[in-house]
């Protein structure tokens, strides 16, 4: 069941409120996209403070096996 986490803490985390304007960097290629904050951070809403690079975490586009 999805339950709407707006505005709500998870320790470490806390998550912006509906909304919100987050400032991030997204870069993709081939069949992967990475971003420079997100999921690390759920708390970049100041736009001078936007990542300069992409991090680590790729997320990959999975298609479902062909029956």
């Amino acid at each position: 069941m999805a339950v709407d986490v707006a505005g709500r803490h998870c320790r470490p985390v806390s998550f912006p409120y509906r909304g919100a304007t987050l400032y991030d960097r997204i870069e993709m290629s081939g069949d992967g996209l990475s971003f420079g904050s997100l999921p690390m951070s759920w708390t970049n809403a100041v736009p001078t403070l936007r990542p300069a690079v992409s991090n680590a975490i790729r997320f990959h586009r999975v298609t479902p096996f062909p029956e």
